[in-house]
C-alpha cells in the first residue's frame, strides 16, 4: 500500500563532490527554453519552494500569492515575490539520443541546468540481500527524473560517486558498481561514541561517515541562485529516535538547557554521532535542499518484523537450545524487541526516514512496495511548484527559524515545503577562485557548449592529446561591426580537474580579440555562435573539464562542465580514440582565429557540437586507432545504428599493416529515418576489437 503522511503523503542525496560537478548536454545537443525564475535571491530574501497537491495527489495550478500564508517563528510574513514554476514532464525516451550512448557534449542552456538532483545511495545502510532491488530503484530514478535534471550519484561510502552530469550512461555505470555494505537486516544503532557498547565501533564510524558525506554534499550546494536542488536517497535508515530532533537549533548534549518542545514531546538533544545527523539537516536547510527517500526494505508486515530485526538485540545467541543475552543488552527491551512502534528498531528507522524527508520539504516511501508511484510523485514535485520569497520582519539572530506555510479553505490539500531555515548568505569563494567555475553547477548567463575528443599521444609523448572545442553563443548584433565583420573580445579558460584527487591537471587561459571566420551557414534568428579550439595534454584518467568565457561585447559570462575519460592507449591491444563529428560540407558556425589554431587540435577539421541533424546532412567522422601489433591490418567501420542495435548506414575502411590508424569517413543521413541513433566507430584486427560511440538525433 502507498502510505500517507508517514509513508507517501497524499499518494505519498552525494557524489564524491570532492572536486565539483559537471553539466551535460540534452539528447539532441540543442538549446531548449526552460522556464527560469524571474527573480533572484538576495541576502535578506528567504525563498521557499512549496509543492501543492489536492486530495487525489494531483498538482494544484493557478494559485495567486494571496492564497499563501507564511509564518516565520509563528509570525505572519508578507510574500514579497512569487512565481508558479512549471516544467514539462520529460522522459528519457523523449530526450536522450540513445539511452546507453555516451553524451559527449556539455551544454549550459538546457532545462536540466535549472534542476540539480543528487541520487544518494546509502550503501553503508543497505542490507546486502536487497542490493539488486536498490539497483533497480536507482535506475528507475535515473529514467524518470534524470532526463529533466542535471544529476549526480553519491554513495555514502564515497566509492564510485560521480560528478554532476546529464550523461545517463555514466550514471547507470555508477549504479552497477553498487555494493550494499550492511551485512545484517537489523537497522544499525547510532552509538554516540565508539566503543561504549560491544561491537558497535563499526556502526559508529559507518553512521558518522554517512551523515558527513551527505552533509558535505549539502554544504557545497549553498548558493544564492534559484536552482531547484533535490536529494533522492535510497536508504534503510538507522535505529535512532528522531522525533523533534530537527525542530530546533542544534544544541550540544552537555548543554541541557531549556529546549522548545514539539506537540508536548521532549525533543531529542543530539550528542556524539547524532550531532553529525543534525548538522547534515542544518546544512540541507541552509542550502534549501529538498530530500526524498525510498526505503528499499519495502512493506514490512508485523509478521516480518522478527526477520527484519535479525540478529536479535544484544547479540542473542542460541546455546544448547537456550537463548542467552549478549552483554550489550537492549535498553528498555529486556533483550527482546518491543512490538511498540516507538521502540521497535525497524519502525524507528522507518519513522526516522519520514521525519528527515518531511523536515526538508520532501516525503519518504517507507513500509510500502509502491515505488513506481512514489518516484512519479517525486518527478511531479520537480515539475510543478510555487516559489515564494519573503523578507523576515525580525531579521536579528542566527538561530534556527521554524517555517509554516498554509492555504485557507482546503483542508484536503497537502503542502510540502522545508519546515525551517537558517539565516545567512552563501560563503564567499576562496581567494583566487574563479567564480565562474567554482560552483557545483555551471553559470548560464552566457550560453556555452563544450566537447572534448581524446586522441593518442604524439610521437615521443606520454600524455594524450585532448582536442576540446568551446562554443560561445552571442547575439549577432553584439559582435558585428558596421561593415558586417564579426569580432569579439573574450576571456576564456579550460581547466582539467582530476576527478578522484580534485587537483588541476592542466589549464589553458587566454584574453583574446577574436576575428571570426564566418561559416557558409548560420544559426539564424539573430543568434550567432562561434567555436574556440583548445588543446590539452593529459595523462590517462577521468577528468572534469570546466570551461568559462566572458564576452566583453555581449556583456555576459558563463561556464560549462564536461566529464571526459582519457584512455590509456598504450595498455590495450587495440583502442579507438574519441570521435570527432562534423559536417561533410564544412563548418556550420563561425570559427575563431586565435593563438590556438585549429591545426593544433590534431583533427582534420574542427568538430561540430551539434548532435541533432537533418536528413539532408552528411556527417564526417574521425577517429584514431592504435594497436600494439602494427603488423596486423585493421578493419574499421563507422555506422549509425538504431536503438535495437541494427545498423542503418555504415562505411568500412581497411587500414594496412604498419599504416597510421587514422580513420576519416563520411556518412550520408539521406536513408536514415527520423529518430534516435548511436554513431559509432569500431575496429578489429581479427583477434581484438574496440569501439567508441556517441548518441545523435536525426529529425
Amino acid at each position: 500500500m502507498l502510505l500517507t503522511p508517514r509513508g507517501v503523503r497524499a499518494r505519498v542525496l552525494w557524489v564524491g563532490l570532492g572536486c565539483g560537478v559537471v553539466g551535460m548536454t540534452t539528447a539532441a545537443g540543442q538549446a531548449t527554453n526552460p522556464q527560469q525564475p524571474v527573480f533572484r535571491a538576495s541576502v535578506d530574501l528567504v525563498h521557499v519552494e512549496v509543492v501543492v497537491v489536492d486530495g487525489t495527489g494531483q498538482a494544484v495550478h493557478g494559485l495567486s500569492q494571496d492564497a499563501f500564508r507564511i509564518l516565520d517563528r509563528r509570525k505572519p510574513q508578507t510574500v514579497a515575490v512569487f512565481e508558479e514554476v512549471t516544467h514539462e514532464a520529460s522522459s528519457v525516451a523523449a530526450t536522450t539520443p540513445v539511452a546507453a550512448a555516451h553524451a559527449d557534449v556539455a551544454d549550459n542552456r538546457d532545462a536540466a541546468t535549472q534542476r540539480l538532483v543528487v541520487l544518494v545511495i546509502d550503501d553503508l545502510h543497505l542490507d546486502h540481500a536487497r542490493e539488486d532491488r536498490a539497483k533497480t530503484l536507482a535506475k528507475d530514478v535515473i529514467d524518470r527524473i534524470g532526463a529533466g535534471a542535471s544529476m549526480a550519484i553519491l554513495f555514502t561510502s564515497r566509492d564510485h560517486s560521480t560528478e554532476v552530469t546529464e550523461d545517463r550512461a555514466t550514471l547507470l555505470a555508477a549504479v552497477d558498481t553498487l555494493k550494499a555494505r550492511q551485512a545484517v537486516r537489523r537497522p544499525l544503532n547510532v552509538p554516540e561514541t565508539p566503543g561504549t557498547r560491544a561491537n558497535n565501533g563499526q556502526e559508529f564510524f559507518q553512521n558518522i561517515q554517512a551523515f558527513k558525506t551527505i552533509d558535505d554534499a549539502a554544504h557545497m550546494l549553498v548558493s544564492d541562485d534559484l536552482r531547484r536542488k533535490t536529494f533522492v536517497m535510497l536508504s534503510e535508515g538507522v535505529n535512532k529516535q528522531m522525533t523533534g530532533m530537527f525542530d530546533y537549533a542544534m544544541t550540544p548534549c552537555e548543554a541541557h538547557g531549556p529546549v522548545p518542545t514539539v506537540a508536548g514531546q521532549t525533543p531529542v538533544i543530539p550528542c556524539g554521532a547524532s550531532i553529525g545527523l543534525h548538522q547534515m539537516m542544518e546544512d540541507m536547510r541552509r542550502s534549501n535542499v529538498t530530500m526524498y527517500i525510498l526505503d528499499p526494505r519495502g512493506a514490512v508486515s508485523e509478521q516480518d518484523l522478527t526477520k527484519e530485526n535479525f540478529p536479535a538485540p544484544g547479540g542473542l545467541t542460541a546455546r544448547g537450545g537456550v537463548t542467552t543475552q549478549g552483554r550489550s543488552g537492549n535498553p528498555g527491551g529486556g533483550g527482546v524487541d518491543s512490538p511498540l512502534r516507538l521502540t521497535n528498531p525497524v519502525r524507528v528507522a522507518q519513522d526516522g526516514l519520514n521525519i528527515m524527508a518531511e523536515a526538508s520539504g520532501g516525503f519518504a516511501v517507507t513500509n510500502s512496495d509502491e515505488f513506481d508511484a512514489g518516484i512519479q510523485m517525486i518527478a511531479d514535485d520537480l515539475n510543478h511548484y510555487y516559489l515564494l520569497g519573503f523578507r523576515p520582519t525580525d531579521p536579528s539572530g542566527n538561530d534556527y527559524r521554524r517555517l509554516d506555510v498554509s492555504i485557507a479553505g482546503h483542508p484536503d490539500w497537502v503542502l510540502r515545503f522545508r519546515r525551517g531555515y537558517l539565516p545567512g548568505g552563501p560563503p564567499s569563494p576562496p581567494d583566487g577562485t574563479d567564480p565562474l567555475i567554482s560552483g557545483v553547477t555551471p553559470k548560464t548567463d552566457l550560453p556555452l557548449r563544450l566537447v572534448a575528443v581524446p586522441l593518442p599521444p604524439a610521437a615521443g609523448s606520454a600524455t594524450a592529446r585532448v582536442s576540446a572545442v568551446l562554443e560561445v553563443f552571442t547575439p549577432k548584433t553584439a559582435v558585428a561591426d558596421a561593415q558586417g565583420l564579426l569580432h569579439d573580445d573574450v576571456s576564456y579558460q579550460v581547466v582539467a580537474v582530476v576527478e578522484k584527487k580534485a587537483q588541476v591537471a592542466a589549464r589553458v587561459a587566454h584574453d583574446a580579440k577574436l576575428t571570426l571566420k564566418p561559416a557558409p551557414t548560420g544559426r539564424g534568428s539573430g543568434l550567432l555562435s562561434y567555436q574556440i579550439p583548445v588543446l590539452l595534454d593529459l595523462a590517462p584518467g577521468t577528468y572534469q573539464l570546466r570551461a568559462s568565457a566572458s564576452s566583453t561585447l555581449a556583456g555576459k559570462a558563463g561556464s560549462v562542465y564536461l566529464t571526459v575519460d582519457v584512455p590509456d592507449f598504450s595498455g590495450a591491444p587495440i583502442a579507438v580514440s574519441g570521435l570527432g563529428v562534423g559536417y561533410a560540407d564544412g563548418p556550420h558556425v563561425a570559427t575563431a582565429s586565435s593563438d590556438t589554431p585549429e591545426s593544433d587540435l590534431g583533427l582534420p577539421f574542427v568538430p561540430s557540437l551539434d548532435r541533432m541533424f537533418a536528413r539532408t546532412d552528411a556527417l564526417r567522422t574521425y577517429a584514431e586507432i592504435t594497436r600494439t601489433n602494427l603488423t596486423s591490418p585493421v578493419k574499421a567501420t563507422a555506422s549509425i545504428a538504431a536503438p535495437n542495435g541494427r545498423p542503418v548506414v555504415s562505411v568500412t575502411q581497411q587500414i594496412g599493416a604498419n599504416q597510421p590508424g587514422r580513420f576519416d569517413a563520411t556518412l550520408s543521413l539521406a536513408a536514415v529515418p527520423p529518430g534516435t541513433y548511436t554513431l559509432s566507430v569500431s575496429a578489429t584486427d581479427g583477434h581484438h576489437s574496440a569501439s567508441r560511440e556517441v548518441g545523435i538525433v536525426v529529425k
